[in-house]
């Protein structure tokens, strides 16, 4: 129990710290381990917020839930599905200096969201154990050490929450001389008992691909508010495809970076670092990357 509530109350103590962003610029651009995030994957996201007293709320999409105007979004979690059973777990990193809360964690245009880069901290890959039945969706996280597995209670086509997450020790052991891994039952943390509230998360309707957007400072923002729009309609884009290939050089609106797959670099079988390479250039470099550390539950090294 005292596992699930540091989990889902980690944000405040990163808030109070001021902890900055988790990556750092690269010029990585290509390896042959990696994984979709794209048009074809169903993403669900859960939103955290602060009041105006520091104190952490319920969640914004919690049907019975009204947010406060004065409340500040802290972070984001990403659920993301691909069609090939693939699970990606993503957490934010709560930030100090964000003064347009509806813009920074998710960068919106139109009626499409799109998770930003630039706050991205904690990783998770796993697997979608079998398809959902009887309103239950299962997926399982593991690593060298533990595996854990998460129940969803699917509410609706939009909507699912996580009740139980259950705990396992990974031991290896010898089997007629062979070396075998075996999972050790540890524990199962029923997740409302521990937040004292529904873990709620919603779909994503229209999801493209992640996308990255510095947040503007005070000094910044202010400046944005007097800047015309045609001649921001105007700028120059140079545009790269997954190669990190240059593809074209001018568009007419706006455009904030896509990347729509993530990277895995290994060393000697093991993860070394994890990269996002972006279709446009960000602060001049083609990517940003996570050490290990920041990849909890990772995957195996494939083949190729």
């Amino acid at each position: 129990m005292k596992k699930i509530f540091y989990f889902f109350s980690l944000m405040i103590t990163v808030l109070i710290s001021g902890c900055g962003r988790t990556w750092y610029y690269s010029n990585e651009c290509y390896s042959l381990n990696f994984i979709n995030v794209d048009s074809a994957s169903n993403v669900f996201i859960r939103k955290l917020y602060l009041n105006e007293n520091f104190e952490k709320t319920k969640d914004s999409i919690s049907l019975s839930n009204k947010i406060n105007r004065n409340n500040t979004l802290i972070e984001v979690q990403y659920l993301i599905f691909n069609p090939n059973r693939e699970v990606i777990y993503i957490a934010t990193t709560p930030s100090r200096y964000i003064y347009d809360k509806t813009d920074s964690y998710l960068i919106h245009s139109g009626k499409k969201t799109y998770p930003n880069g630039f706050y991205l901290n904690t990783f998770y890959f796993g697997i979608e154990i079998a398809k959902p039945q009887k309103n239950i969706r299962r997926v399982e996280f593991k690593n060298n050490k533990m595996a854990q597995e998460w129940s969803f209670n699917i509410i609706d086509k939009d909507y699912m929450n996580l009740s139980v997450i259950d705990n396992y020790k990974i031991k290896r052991v010898f089997v007629n001389q062979n070396k075998m891994e075996r999972r050790v039952f540890v524990s199962t943390e029923n997740v409302y008992l521990s937040s004292n509230h529904e873990v709620a998360f919603e779909k994503v309707d229209n999801f493209r691909y992640l996308s990255f957007k510095i947040p503007d400072d005070k000094k910044a923002a202010s400046q944005a508010l007097n800047k015309n729009v045609d001649s921001l309609n105007k700028t120059k884009y140079t545009i790269y495809d997954e190669h990190c290939q240059k593809k074209d050089t001018f568009s007419s609106k706006i455009l904030y970076p896509k990347a729509n797959k993530i990277y895995f670099k290994y060393w000697n079988n093991k993860l070394e670092y994890i990269f996002i390479p972006f279709s446009q250039p960000v602060k001049g470099y083609h990517s940003i990357k996570f050490n290990c550390d920041r990849v909890k539950f990772s995957r195996p090294m494939q083949a190729g």
